[in-house]
């Protein structure tokens, strides 16, 4: 009998709840007793799961950054604690064209690159490279700043750009891991790093000048044809502009872009989503991009954001207002339909124990309670099946439906407004939290928050 001693106490709590709750509508006996066992065997057997065509999440949709891996500094960390599937490698990781890999015309300095193609292979990770920093050699004004920034942003000179391709494509491809095996993990080759960022003459810029679409387009068309000559299995990125970009709208400048003829030679559209206030508030953005995409053709294309986070930490101080924005972007980023999020960054602390770029670790305080969030939204997600848009329900809360194999249910629900109190389906037993804990549910509510929980039918892992 249900009321007997052998019914776990979460289990009875919940029938005493259901009945409380219930009594009001004249709910019979009979119905009592069928919803309870319905929640019983949500907590210990299994139970159907909705329909939806889906495929399980992969762990490619968590990507990382991390900018000083083999660096010579104190404070460089060792690779990352939690798990990920992807990662990318740019300016800020020392593998610029100038700053480090062709400092002269022929001189290449792979010893580092070496280094994080064998961490990929160990780690089952692989790779983008996204290209960036005009050496002044290879410029086409011989200068190493074409608008006064002091970064190497100029168009290179056709020729030298070739040439640098070749170079890193082929020492991918001829890379011995530590198997003894022959292949490199950068799979993915990416345009330019962020040609709308900074001003035309102020601090920073890795583009001299974001409406110069047309020398993009040239320079995709030859990134497209020597690449994939030598890997033909290779993707092509659209160049990275970034939501904190100058001037026109971001997605403006991927329009114009593609309309000059930059989506023929785009595998994969990329782009830089810094919503940092809350992370749903790249839907909007995301539509645009769409758009753009739809406009030119390129329907169906996997879209990826291949550096986000909530940028600088002095901005979002608080532990959990982190560690609740990292579990909800990659949530409402999968749900979106981008294909999968680069975090910026591990080590986000410039190489220094200091506030920095959404930082995840430092050598003092090891990893953040955000690493710690983002390692259990990790195994939330990756191999569930979302069946069901997370998008908000009365304004502000959020619940996102998974399934796995052999009936497993569950629920992942916040509040973007704070505390509140949210009626749990009767099949959800129990919920796990960013922290790592794993609570049993008794009443027919949960008190949700701008955290997610992880409402379960059952434990999973």
């Amino acid at each position: 009998m249900m009321g007997g001693a052998n019914v776990r106490p979460h289990v009875r709590a919940a029938i005493e709840a259901l009945r409380g709750q219930y009594r009001p509508y004249a709910l019979g006996r009979f119905k009592v007793i069928a919803a309870c066992l319905f929640l019983m065997l949500g907590c210990s057997g299994s139970v159907a799961a909705t329909d939806r065509p889906a495929a399980p999440i992969p762990p490619g949709l968590f990507g990382m950054h991390i900018l000083h891996l083999h660096h010579s500094i104190e404070t460089a960390p060792d690779w990352p604690t939690v798990p990920f599937g992807a990662a990318r490698i740019n300016v800020d990781s020392g593998m610029s064209w100038y700053y480090w890999l062709e400092r002269a015309p022929g001189e290449f300095n792979w010893a580092t690159l070496d280094q994080w193609l064998d961490d990929a292979f160990t780690h089952k990770v692989d790779l983008i490279y996204t290209f960036g920093n005009t050496p002044t050699w290879a410029s086409k004004t011989g200068e190493e700043s074409c608008d006064g920034s002091g970064h190497a942003n100029c168009p290179p000179r056709l020729e030298a750009w070739d040439a640098f391709i070749d170079a890193i494509v082929e020492h991918n491809k001829n890379h011995v891991n530590p198997d003894g095996s022959v292949g490199g993990k950068i799979k993915y080759w990416e345009l330019w790093n962020e040609p709308n960022e900074g001003t035309y003459s102020g601090d920073h810029g890795f583009w001299y000048d974001p409406n110069d679409v047309a020398t993009l387009v040239v320079m995709a068309e030859h990134l497209h044809r020597h690449v994939k000559s030598i890997d033909p299995s290779a993707l092509i990125l659209t160049p990275a502009y970034t939501s904190a970009g100058r001037g026109a709208h971001p997605a403006e400048h991927l329009a114009r872009y593609l309309a000059a003829g930059g989506g023929k030679f785009a595998d994969i559209v990329s782009f830089h989503g810094y919503y940092r206030d809350a992370p749903e508030d790249i839907a909007g953005y995301l539509d645009d991009v769409k758009q753009a995409m739809a406009v030119n053709g390129l329907d169906g294309k996997p879209i990826w954001d291949t550096e986000a986070s909530w940028g600088w930490d002095k901005d979002m101080p608080t532990a959990d207002d982190q560690a609740a924005f990292v579990a909800r972007a990659y949530a409402v980023h999968y749900d979106l339909g981008i294909s999968r999020l680069y975090w910026y960054a591990w080590d986000g602390s410039a190489g220094a124990d200091t506030p920095g770029w959404g930082t995840l670790w430092d050598k003092t305080h090891d990893a953040h309670a955000a690493a710690v969030a983002y390692a259990e939204v990790y195994k939330w997600l990756v191999g569930a099946t979302m069946t069901s848009s997370c998008a908000a329900r009365n304004a502000t809360i959020w619940a996102c439906q998974l399934t796995r194999p052999d009936g497993y249910r569950a629920e992942m629900v916040w509040d973007t407004a704070g505390p509140s109190v949210y009626r749990r389906p009767v099949f959800y037993c129990q919920y796990r939290t960013l922290d790592g804990g794993l609570v049993p549910t008794a009443g027919a509510t949960v008190t949700i928050g701008k955290k997610p929980i992880l409402l379960e039918s059952r434990s999973a892992w």
